[in-house]
């Protein structure tokens, strides 16, 4: 026999699993599925959280890095009007 699902017990508090019961209600909707998609779902947010981790800290540098260029760019920008302007007059 050869199964491409594994069947796992669960134990649930009173109010979720009155909730879930009134989500499985519905026409076409088994506890399993929404069991299996909202288990799909907090694991995928949990992998994004870890790239998060990874690679948000060297992220947060180089935006700080871009911050300060544009900031510098601005500043460059303004000395050369004044100067402009000073000239002109």
């Amino acid at each position: 026999m050869n199964r491409t699902r594994i069947r796992h017990q669960l134990f649930l508090d009173p109010d979720l699993s009155a909730r879930l019961e009134t989500l499985a209600a519905k026409p076409g909707v088994s506890k399993s599925t929404i069991l299996a998609d909202a288990l799909a779902a907090w694991l995928n947010r949990r992998g994004s959280q870890e790239l998060d981790e990874r690679f948000g800290l060297r992220l947060h540098r180089i935006s700080d890095q871009l911050d300060r260029i544009e900031r510098d760019g601005q500043v460059l920008l303004e000395s050369l009007a004044l100067f402009v302007r000073y000239q002109l007059t």
